[in-house]
């Protein structure tokens, strides 16, 4: 199963949309990163591999998600067209990535089927550019996991090659992931995904976060 990450994020040029959860909304959740504040909002829960609610891995059903704060802190690094940017150390505002729509989180094998400790798979994001915005330009996605044994297998933030969205558009971008064996079954990893814009390392891009457990 292959999924495309949204890698977003408006530096100069701006886009709109504040970030909502795609699946059921639920839970809470505050974190911080270096470089920025975040947006309030709750956490999520979706299982790695099956869904908390009960779906597949892939789907959305039953998924509790929230935008904001994270919950943990977490670095930024600024997003480069290949391989990862230099650590972000201090507040950096772009114009409209907070009005970013994150959305419809996945998770899953490379394959389609659960994730499980020792395995790879793809984690997904859907984002959109609010009708009202002028476009995302540059659009980017960062990832991060709260748990140190899990660990992102490609440039992250992920770049799409696009020189932006217009207003109303929707892309999914993703990113591989690996699982470490040390981690057991039954781990809660908690994600988030965050707009930004190519070259720009804003700190107030739209977000999303979820809890996901391992299979």
């Amino acid at each position: 199963m292959r999924w495309l990450l949204l890698c977003a994020l408006a530096g100069s040029g701006g886009c709109g949309g504040a970030q909502t959860a795609a699946a059921g909304a639920d839970a809470a959740g505050g974190a911080s990163h270096t470089g920025g504040s975040a947006s309030g909002g709750s956490a999520s829960d979706a299982s790695l591999g099956e869904m908390e609610g009960g779906a597949a891995a892939g789907d959305t059903g039953g998924s509790d998600e929230g935008s904001g704060d994270a919950g943990w802190s977490f670095p930024r690094h600024v997003c480069v067209a290949n391989g990862t940017g230099a650590l972000i150390t201090q507040s950096h505002d772009c114009r409209g990535v907070d009005q970013l729509t994150i959305s419809n989180p996945k998770v899953g094998d490379v394959e389609g089927g659960p994730v499980a400790p020792g395995t790879s798979g793809r984690v997904e994001v859907l984002v959109t550019v609010p009708q009202s915005s002028q476009g995302w330009g540059y659009p980017c996605v960062g990832f991060a996991a709260d748990n140190a044994g899990v660990s992102f297998t490609e440039s992250d933030p992920v770049f799409n090659n696009a020189f932006g969205l217009a207003a109303g558009q929707s892309e999914t971008f993703s990113i591989g992931v690996q699982v470490s064996s040390s981690l057991l079954h039954g781990t809660v990893v908690r994600f988030v995904a965050w707009a930004d814009s190519l070259n720009q390392g804003c700190t107030n891009g739209a977000e999303l976060n979820w809890n996901v457990t391992l299979q």
